[in-house]
């Protein structure tokens, strides 16, 4: 995943999440006729979803995978963001390009379909 940059913290690591149930929690909200509201938490919430820890341990607040709303997750992170000075175009800006990164993970039905037709060569084929 792609770094960003993000006042006051200057350049943030990102991390792919862990979870791929947490990637598909995020794009599966995402929506082009979603409300600027919701589209405000949703990058918030791919900011906190992305966030290296490891690099960076004052980061936001951890996602609740049990919970699965991204949506409650974001408006926390947001929160977070407004309380640390972070201007709202930076979140807008940062976490657009993480959702499209975290969607660009989800398999497409190609290749769903690709790894469903593959199959194992046949014993006297395979090399020892």
């Amino acid at each position: 995943m792609d770094g960003f940059e993000l006042a006051p913290f200057g350049a943030v690591a990102a991390v792919q999440p862990r979870s791929f149930a947490a990637v598909n929690d995020i794009a599966a909200e995402w929506s082009e006729t979603s409300s600027r509201a919701k589209l405000a938490r949703l990058c918030a919430a791919a900011i906190g979803l992305c966030w290296d820890r490891d690099d960076a341990p004052q980061g936001p607040p951890r996602y609740n995978l049990a919970v699965a709303d991204p949506i409650a997750y974001g408006g926390v992170v947001l929160d977070w963001c407004y309380q640390k000075k972070v201007p709202l175009n930076q979140v807008y800006q940062v976490g657009s390009d993480l959702v499209l990164q975290l969607a660009a993970i989800i398999p497409n039905e190609a290749e769903v379909k690709g790894a469903e037709d593959f199959t194992d060569p046949d014993p006297d084929e395979s090399i020892e």
